[in-house]
Order: structure tokens, then C-alpha cells, then sequence
């Protein structure tokens, strides 16, 4: 029997856990139309589970966490994923006007292949310019694992931008300059304060893209964000899946388990609007995917603006995407969730990076709140029927967060979150 858990199908070769000894948990990319690899037969004894995230024609379907006490040959593999995803790959085919299929070797599955790659390289032969903002705020290192995925990004036509969101970072400089060598157009703005607005002045792009310094983007990422804009011109911003870059540490693995976007978020395409979503005005984080993968269309976001009082550097430490979607929909824009803009993010390795990713999590869902309910206090009757949603998220829910983390970790996001309230009132004292 397969067993959905966390936003994760889990297999029905799952073993019993034993959280004795920690195994770390291979991360894997599978592609359903193309021949399936053996799992295991290299990797026993260093892993025991891997996470799989499937695809079918470049495009996501589920993660899939499969046991790997035992070797999968090519065969195994196919019959666990088919067990596991067929409801998954027919409701993709049903979106692309589809009957279901079979099974994987269904001559449908070829003939939508050929179709979405026609699809894709017609867009990529008229792409427009885009630009892509990165905010750094971490080690130099991983800026330049970040900048290393975009300038491997399948798209013909884009520009970088670089923003040093806490202080001049001369290593962060050095790694751009280095990287420039390879023909890319970067640019590398070393302004704490206001630095998404201040990123706007450099961008050139019709649709501009924002990501963090601690992920890495998916091959197709922002061809994905093109195709998203291209089939709607009323789409004003695109929020894409966040998934897993790693599960090498125990905290990895934990802060995995504590994620609101992996049971929200899924990969079904989602597009909301005043008329279509009344409650997602209020309730953005899981419903739109994660602030830090999120492109917007420039002439819309120009007009609005980013709040610099949700702003890194503030005492709510970034949220400030989010409150644009919020104005976006206000405004009676679309804004749509693109699970095949993929982007890959690197928890912390240790408890207490964790603990700080988690309170600052809690900490700017409150600020969100607080703000949306400042300038629009008409939302305050949806803000309380949303409230136990709300304490939902911010607790976790029992049935999928394992005992074994502990509990400076769960009560980090709801300390977080009670403590955004002051944050917000605090920044927004110090902006005016």
C-alpha cells in the first residue's frame, strides 16, 4: 500500500524506521520518460531511504521517498513509482487534454513529449530578457553554487543581478567578478538597505526573478517562469516549487519534516485572484509556494514596490515578497503558483541555523499579517476565520512531525511568530 506523507508518497518498500543512528537521505531527480536508474547498489549502508523527486517530460509530478534496504533494479523502480504516482501522471495528462494512461509505457506518455518539447523550443526561439535579482546574505561559497545553477539555466536571453543584503561582502564581490569571466552579464550591488527596490533601478527584464543565495535553480526554472507569464498577460507574479537540495544532516532532515511548503504547496498549478480565492489574500505562504522563488512582471512590480519594513535587514528579516502578492491581488491581479519553476534549497546543516530558519519563518508570517491587517483592517473578519489555519501552520501538525525532534525546535517557529508582532511594530517604527 503506498502512504502519503508530508506532501512525500513513500513507497511501499519503506522500512521501519530506527532513529538510533542517523542515515542520511540520498536526493535524487528521476525522469519518467527516460530509462530509470538502479537505486541502492552504491549507496547501502551510507543511505538507507532516498527522496526522489519524479518527473515526466522535465515537469514535476510528486516526491517520492523510497526505502533502499534492498537494491531497485530499473524494473523494481518502475513498479514502485507506478503504484505510487499513477493518480499523479493522470491527472497531468488530463491537464494536457489526455486520456489515462496504462502504465509508463504507454504510447501517450511519448507522444506528450514530443508536443511539450515543440512547446518549449518555440518559446525559447522568442524568449524575453529576464532578470534575475540574487539576494546574498550567507558564506561566498554559496553564492557561487547559486550563480553557478543560473548560468546553467536553459534560457537564451537573461541578466544577474548580485545584491549584498547585509554589509559589503569583499568575497562576495571577488566571486562575481570570477564568474563574469565566463560572459554573463552580472552586476554586483553592494546596498544593505532597500535592496530589492534598489535592484529594480538595475533591471532590464520584461518579468524579473528573485532567489536566495542558499538554492540553487533548476535547470528549467526560468523557462517555466517565461511559459507562466506567455500563457496569461494578466499573471502579474509567479511563485515556484521550493523542494530539498540535501538531506545529509539530521537537521537537514528535520527542517525538511517542519516545512509548511511540503504538505501545502504539492505540484499541481495553482492561479489565484480576488474572484477565484477570498481567504488567499490573508494566507499567502502556503498557498503561493515560498517568497524566496518568486518572479514578478517588472512594469507591475515597479508600480508597487517592496515594503522596506518587511525587508532583510529590518527586525522581521524578510517577507517582503509576499506583501507584494498581497498588493497584487488587491489590485485584481493574477497570481498563479508554478510547482515546474523548481528551485532547490539548502537547510541549515546544524540545530541552531535550523532554529534560526524556523523563528524567522514564524516571525514574518506574523509581520505579514500584522501589515496586511494595517493597511486593510476590512480584512480583519477573514483574519479570524483563517486564525485556526493559521495556528495550524505555525504549530505543525502532530500526525506528521516526527517525536524525535526536539523541542526547541517545534516551539522555535510559534516563538518566532509571537514575537513578529513586536518585530513588525518595532520596524515599522524605525522606517518612520
Amino acid at each position: 500500500m503506498t502512504i502519503a506523507l508530508t506532501g512525500i508518497k513513500r513507497g511501499k518498500l519503506k522500512r521501519k524506521e530506527t532513529r538510533a543512528i542517523f542515515h542520511p537521505r540520498q536526493v535524487l531527480d528521476v525522469e519518467l520518460s527516460e530509462p530509470l536508474p538502479s537505486l541502492g547498489v552504491n549507496s547501502r549502508g551510507r543511505y538507507n531511504e532516498a527522496l526522489l523527486l519524479v518527473r515526466l517530460h522535465s515537469y514535476p509530478i510528486a516526491q517520492v521517498m523510497v526505502s533502499l534496504e534492498r537494491s531497485l533494479t530499473p524494473e523494481d523502480l518502475a513498479a514502485e513509482l507506478w503504484g505510487a504516482l499513477a493518480p499523479s501522471v493522470n491527472t497531468f495528462l488530463k491537464r494536457h487534454g489526455l486520456a489515462p494512461a496504462d502504465g509508463l509505457a504507454d504510447p501517450q506518455l511519448e507522444a506528450l513529449g514530443l508536443s511539450l518539447r515543440a512547446k518549449r523550443e518555440a518559446l525559447l526561439g522568442r524568449a524575453p530578457l529576464a532578470s534575475i535579482v540574487i539576494c546574498a546574505r550567507t558564506h561566498a561559497d554559496n553564492l557561487e553554487r547559486c550563480l553557478r545553477s543560473v548560468i546553467a539555466l536553459e534560457y537564451p536571453r537573461y541578466e544577474i543581478i548580485v545584491v549584498e543584503r547585509t554589509s559589503k561582502n569583499e568575497a562576495a564581490r571577488q566571486v562575481v567578478e570570477r564568474l563574469k569571466e565566463v560572459g554573463m552579464p552580472l552586476h554586483y550591488v553592494p546596498l544593505p538597505s532597500a535592496s530589492r527596490n534598489t535592484a529594480l533601478n538595475y533591471v532590464k527584464g520584461q518579468f524579473v526573478a528573485f532567489l536566495e543565495d542558499d538554492q540553487v535553480a533548476d535547470k528549467y526554472w526560468l523557462l517555466r517562469l517565461a511559459q507562466g507569464f506567455e500563457r496569461d498577460k494578466n499573471v502579474a507574479a509567479i511563485s515556484g516549487a521550493v523542494v530539498p537540495a540535501e538531506l545529509e544532516f539530521q537537521a537537514q532532515v528535520w527542517g525538511e519534516e517542519l516545512a509548511v511548503s511540503s504538505e501545502a504547496c504539492g505540484f499541481t498549478p495553482q492561479s489565484f485572484s480576488l474572484s477565484t480565492h477570498e481567504q488567499s489574500i490573508l494566507f499567502t505562504a502556503p498557498l503561493f509556494g515560498r517568497g524566496s522563488n518568486v518572479a514578478f512582471k517588472t512594469s507591475v512590480v515597479r508600480k508597487i514596490g517592496f515594503d522596506t519594513t518587511l525587508e532583510t535587514g529590518t527586525p522581521i528579516s524578510g517577507i517582503e515578497e509576499s506583501a507584494v502578492c498581497f498588493d497584487l491581488l488587491l489590485a485584481g491581479q493574477t497570481v498563479v503558483y508554478q510547482p515546474s519553476a523548481i528551485v532547490r534549497h539548502y537547510h541549515p546543516r546544524d540545530v541552531v541555523g535550523l532554529q534560526l530558519q524556523l523563528r524567522a519563518e514564524g516571525l514574518g508570517l506574523a509581520a505579514f499579517y500584522l501589515r496586511c491587517l494595517r493597511e486593510q483592517p476590512r480584512l480583519a473578519p477573514t483574519f479570524a476565520r483563517l486564525i485556526p489555519r493559521v495556528l495550524h501552520a505555525v504549530l505543525g501538525s502532530k500526525h506528521r512531525v516526527t517525536k524525535t525532534i526536539p523541542r526547541t525546535l517545534k516551539t522555535a517557529k510559534r516563538r518566532g511568530f509571537l514575537q513578529g508582532f513586536v518585530a513588525y511594530a518595532q520596524s515599522f517604527r524605525n522606517k518612520g
